[in-house]
């Protein structure tokens, strides 16, 4: 399944956090940090990302993507 989370709306659809839920492997496309740490902080697509994160399901990325899995994050404002 591709998703494209472009809302805060869309971040807080329960639908979608089931589908990460449910995920086997989670993979994030570049872009900019600051427009994923915005639009998906605080939702429940972040609550479900943080679950999977602590749990057994293989996570990557490119770019922005990548960059977001760490502690520290550059902010392109």
């Amino acid at each position: 399944t591709s998703l494209s989370i472009t809302t805060r709306e869309q971040a807080n659809d329960p639908r979608v956090a089931q589908i990460v839920d449910g995920a086997d492997v989670l993979w994030f496309d570049g872009g900019a940090q600051s427009f994923y740490q915005a639009t998906w902080a605080g939702t429940r697509l972040f609550t479900a990302l943080a679950a999977a994160a602590a749990s057994n399901v293989a996570i990557g990325g490119t770019s922005a993507g990548l960059a977001i899995l760490g502690q520290m994050a550059y902010v392109d404002l």
